[in-house]
């Protein structure tokens, strides 16, 4: 897609922004020549702004652009790069256990949990050092554990595609909001382009010799990016306007109409997409005195994501 940047500003995520550009199209690469009409027929742009401290992340259907803001797309890859540890983490040592954080892992997680940090600092204080915390790693590391790096951004760049793909439906599904729209109407825009964006994802996956691999990948990123989200509003609750549903709500209609849920004691390996919002979203209760209701037993994550809806 076509972008231009408000002002330039140094960041080592000026470096991905070619590849965010593409990732919609990479996310699903088998609809290329399609989103790329429909790119072209509603003259759709994005637009990055620098020096804009806020979560910044939404379009108008009007002038067809997508704002961003840079800090945005600086913070999006620290919490990629974050939740990517917590993830290996828990799947190292399994439910059910505490992870303490830089006690027996080593520097790596010393170094995901700072970033992480700064990158929540920087959400609740509304502020931005434009100076990427030093000795921390970042998309352009190149003597930063190089294997590490690559598949954040691999991770980050899947992310980054379905998001895209969510504002683009707002431009296609015409969703205008002003002062007056009202917070249902609000909310249908939201769970629409929820479920526009995840159609274009899935509808026409290819066969191929691992399809499951490539739908597992999917439903990965997709998990990710809705994760991202809840946490970041979980953070920034006080001064959101309820413009969105409930973020416990928009993952279970994913990962309940997309994945599905066995409940097997072993879970198969298209199900661990469940586990990436579990994780994500009790990193953070775990930091703001969660409430006793929300420590289980659970008889599946699905039980974990009802109860968590009534936090946010």
């Amino acid at each position: 897609m076509k972008y231009t940047i408000a002002s330039n500003v140094e960041s080592p995520v000026n470096i991905l922004i070619p590849d965010i550009m593409a990732s919609p199209f990479r996310i699903a690469p088998e609809r290329q020549n399609e989103l790329r009409s429909l790119i072209e027929q509603r003259n759709i742009t994005v637009e990055i702004k620098s020096n804009e401290v806020t979560f910044l992340l939404e379009s108008n259907s009007v002038d067809s652009k997508i704002y961003l803001s840079l800090p945005t797309l600086e913070r999006l890859w620290a919490y990629s790069f974050s939740y990517l540890h917590i993830m290996t983490l828990f799947l190292a040592t399994g439910p059910g256990q505490y992870l303490e954080f830089g006690k027996h892992y080593g520097p790596i997680v010393e170094d995901m949990k700072r970033l992480l940090l700064w990158a929540l600092d920087e959400e609740r204080l509304r502020k931005r050092d434009y100076a990427w915390p030093k000795h921390l790693p970042n998309p352009a590391s190149k003597s930063y554990y190089p294997q590490i790096i690559e598949k954040t951004n691999e991770m980050y760049l899947g992310m980054m595609g379905w998001i895209l793909l969510h504002e683009i439906a707002h431009i296609n599904l015409n969703h205008v909001l002003h002062k007056f729209t009202d917070l249902p109407t609000r909310l249908n825009y939201e769970k629409a382009a929820d479920k526009w964006a995840t159609d274009w994802v899935f509808e026409k996956l290819p066969v191929c010799a691992q399809p499951d691999n490539v739908r597992v990948w999917r439903t990965i990123v997709v998990s990710l990016a809705l994760s991202t989200i809840a946490a970041v509003e979980y953070h920034t609750i006080e001064e959101q306007s309820s413009d969105h549903p409930n973020p416990a709500d928009r993952l279970l209609a994913f990962l309940t109409n997309y994945v599905g849920e066995t409940g097997d004691a072993q879970m198969p390996l298209h199900e661990i997409s469940w586990i990436i919002p579990m994780v994500v979203i009790q990193t953070h209760f775990a930091n703001r005195n969660v409430p006793e209701t929300l420590k289980g037993p659970y008889a599946g994550i699905s039980d974990y994501l009802i109860e968590a809806r009534k936090v946010f």
